[in-house]
């Protein structure tokens, strides 16, 4: 089980990155700083979005069209001992069907990596998020989508790493990571409070590098996922998880760079009413480029992830991701994204299959200034017909960097 896969493992990432150049999920370093040095980036997105069908419903389909405002500040400051980023960022969106659809989201979040002797690296990750559930994808369903406000949640996520013996200096490494969520709905309470939870991961994982690109290595892991409320009549969706992996990393070799993991992974639930459940557990992605403007990646994955109906434990859901980006001259990139996901709701009968299309066409209009263009085909086909539907959107947004 992820911690809802976005805030995955946020201080180990921080902890593995470079001075240099760092991309930690939400906290971003852009680009290469002195040390010593401190840097600030202003950016601003403004999108305009199309849908044919905004509620995702079998029937009654909606087209609408709205504008999505979206900001960002991101400082940086790197020192010979500690690298510090911090990330605002805001998404305003307005549309022109009902009022209630409108939403405000943010997000802060705080990473400190500290260098410490032996080549240890420590590092810590805080985010706090305000934002919401779309109607249709992973709301409470099952209830009329027009004409009722959005399902508005609170988050907090705090990580924290320990990354030792490095490929560089050392044949054996380790990391070691500690996470814990806490998610609390704000609106619609009487139908969402039942999904308010906390989420707690410990992994611990021992490589040994054959070379500085190449590893294999060993993973345990402990999740639990307790929620607050259980509501008469239904189960308890509460339990622990252990997943142990095997697997291989590696970087830069014959083009290509990877992290495969496989193993097991085990469901203890903590009501007596339900068996604990064994399956397989994955985790992989590999990139191929076989020039330097041409990049393709390949990524699967399986996961425990929190389930959002009284009559299921979790959903057990399999997905996997193909990307091809090009770019074409100094103006012209294109992406093209095809994905699928399958999504067994356990212990209920309810299941189900989704294929995405995503393609994007971006030009650089001026340095740090784009404009891009994109449309997406989802379509979701379910036990339910009732859950069933597809949608096609497409967007046009402009992206600045304002300093």
């Amino acid at each position: 089980m992820s911690l809802e896969r976005a805030s995955r493992s946020q201080a180990l990432a921080w902890a593995k990155c470079t001075a240099a150049a760092c991309a930690v999920g939400v906290a971003h370093i852009s680009g290469a700083s002195a040390q010593g040095a401190s840097n600030i980036e202003i950016k601003l997105g403004l999108e305009g979005t199309y849908s044919d069908n905004f509620y995702y419903e079998s029937s009654n389909e909606r087209a609408v069209t709205g504008a999505i405002l979206s900001p960002t500040v991101e400082y940086t400051r790197d020192s010979a001992t500690t690298t510090i980023g911090l990330t605002a960022k805001g998404e305003f969106a307005a549309y022109n069907y009902g009022n209630e659809d409108n939403y405000s989201d943010g997000l802060g979040s705080a990473a400190i990596n500290f260098k410490l002797p032996r080549n240890l690296v420590l590092g810590f990750t805080g985010i706090a998020e305000y934002g919401h559930d779309p109607f249709g994808t992973a709301r409470t369903e099952g209830q009329p989508s027009q004409n009722q406000t959005l399902d508005e949640w609170s988050q907090y996520t705090g990580s924290v790493a320990l990354v030792g013996g490095q490929a560089e200096s050392s044949h054996l490494g380790f990391e070691l990571e500690y996470a814990s969520l806490m998610r609390e709905y704000q609106t619609n309470e009487t139908s969402t409070q039942f999904l308010d939870r906390q989420f707690n991961s410990a992994s611990a994982t021992l490589l040994y590098h054959f070379s500085p690109k190449l590893s294999v290595l060993a993973q345990g892991t402990f999740l639990e996922l307790e929620y607050d409320q259980v509501q008469a009549g239904t189960i308890d969706r509460s339990g622990d998880a252990a997943v142990g992996l095997i697997g291989v990393r590696w970087a830069a070799t014959a083009k290509t760079s990877g992290d495969i993991r496989i193993g097991q992974g085990k469901w203890m639930p903590d009501s007596s009413a339900v068996r604990d459940i064994d399956s397989s557990y994955y985790d992989a992605s590999i990139t191929w480029s076989p020039t330097k403007r041409t990049t393709l990646s390949l990524a699967g994955s399986r996961e425990y992830t929190p389930t959002y109906r009284f009559d299921a434990v979790y959903i057990d859901a399999q997905t996997f991701r193909l990307q091809w980006s090009e770019v074409w001259s100094y103006r012209w990139s294109t992406a093209l994204v095809l994905a699928y996901s399958e999504r067994d709701f356990v212990g209920a009968t309810e299941k189900h299959d989704v294929v995405s299309v995503t393609g994007r066409l971006a030009y650089q209009l001026d340095r740090g200034l784009n404009i891009y263009v994109s449309s997406r085909y989802l379509d979701r086909d379910a036990v339910n017909v009732s859950e069933q539907f597809e949608t096609n959107s497409a967007m046009i947004g402009l992206e600045a960097k304002l300093n």
